[in-house]
């Protein structure tokens, strides 16, 4: 997890392959919720999400079976800027 550079954002990560960004002034609901793959079987564990330091990018690494990598995420549109996958043969 980390926050915005003004502390009033929290990226957080978890076992249902969410990451979500927190306004901490109205914690009830999750600001933005940024999704990795889903498979039929099973969603990939978003293992950490971390703000840039200029809060504009969102990365979240993740793991699934036999496999596992990073996504970033533009933080204010959610659009997902790069994917980077480990495939092992």
């Amino acid at each position: 997890a980390s926050f915005s550079p003004d502390g009033l954002l929290l990226a957080t990560a978890s076992e249902d392959g969410l990451a979500r960004i927190w306004n901490l002034v109205t914690p009830d609901w999750p600001t933005r919720v940024f999704r990795g793959e889903r498979h039929r079987e099973y969603a990939n564990t978003m293992l950490d999400a971390r703000l840039s330091p200029d809060g504009k990018l969102v990365a979240g690494g993740f793991v699934g079976p036999g496999s596992g990598g990073m996504y970033l995420w533009d933080a204010r549109t959610g659009t997902r800027q790069l994917e980077f996958m480990n495939h092992p043969e």
